[in-house]
């Protein structure tokens, strides 16, 4: 009658701890108040133990009891009350709503604890995702290294072959006692069959890609090289190292600014280059674009 004049239900009564459990089972109430003395073969506290480990409903002790030792065995089961008799209405007025407040901030932090919980497992999901993608990673730099390596060897392959011509020419200057005529059909016959195979090679190769400039110098200096062999005669002059670069950077398509920029010269620095390759190709009074005039003479 106490509990329901302040405002709460009572879903059932129990005489013993086993009546208690079976009625607990089928009601689940939101909270049940336990007098220590019971009939039957467990008392107030044991019941209370079991409640806690099966159902985990909170429990007020109602008791006549005050002795030490039986408060020592209840606090063990965590009681969420303790009301000694005779039971006043204010007395369980204040331990039921502390009681149910206490379960209902339990049941905030499980609900917390279980956000927490699904969250680190998130967090878990991601952090073997982003494994998983170094380890991708950490393959593709495996890959790479093996590529490079791969490119390594081919590079020195050239240099052997490089090494090869340069033999080659080391045997043509070595016999200079034949005619002049036999020397230089030879060397230009060493630079179109194996000096410039060579570098076209390594043009094309995008891991040359870097040196394009200096293939291309070489290039045009074996090949006008070889054509003044060929020919027996020099119609115009051999261009300088310097003019060579500016040669290589304009058949590129680059502007007179670019080229300076590139080769760190000065834009007037590279136009004088430019008359002057004109010049020595033979171009200097044509309308003949320099550019397109390099590219029909030496290639891409």
């Amino acid at each position: 009658m106490a509990i329901e004049g302040l405002g709460y239900s009572v879903c059932g009564f129990a005489f013993s701890g086993e009546e208690a459990m079976t009625a607990i089972g089928a009601q689940r109430p939101d909270l049940i108040l336990v007098d220590i003395h019971l009939r039957g073969e467990m008392d107030g506290i044991e019941l209370a133990d079991k409640i806690a480990s099966r159902f985990a409903i909170p429990v007020i002790y109602i008791t006549a009891y005050s002795e030490w030792e039986i408060l020592e065995r209840a606090k063990i089961t965590d009681p969420s009350g303790y009301i000694v008799k005779p039971v006043r209405d204010r007395q369980l007025q204040v331990s039921i709503e502390l009681a149910l407040e206490r379960r209902r901030r339990e049941r905030d932090k499980t609900a917390v604890l279980e956000r927490y919980r699904k969250t680190i497992e998130h967090l878990q999901i991601e952090l073997d995702e982003r494994t998983r993608g170094l380890e991708a990673a950490g393959k593709a730099l495996s890959s790479a290294k093996k590529e490079v390596a791969r490119k390594t060897v081919k590079l020195e392959e050239l240099r052997l072959e490089l090494q090869e011509v340069n033999k080659s020419l080391i045997n043509v200057a070595a016999h200079m006692a034949r005619t002049r005529e036999e020397l230089e059909l030879e060397l230009a016959a060493a630079l179109r069959l194996r000096g410039l195979p060579i570098l076209s090679k390594l043009r094309s190769d995008p891991a040359f890609e870097h040196y394009r400039t200096e293939l291309d110098m070489l290039t045009m200096h074996m090949g006008q090289l070889s054509m003044s062999l060929t020919n027996g005669a020099q119609t115009f002059g051999v261009l300088s190292t310097s003019e060579l670069r500016v040669a290589a950077l304009t058949k590129d398509g680059l502007t007179s600014e670019e080229v300076a920029e590139r080769l760190h010269l000065s834009p007037a620095t590279v136009k004088t280059h430019r008359r002057s390759i004109r010049k020595k190709l033979g171009i200097q009074r044509t309308h003949t674009n320099l550019s397109t005039h390099l590219l029909s003479r030496w290639g891409q």
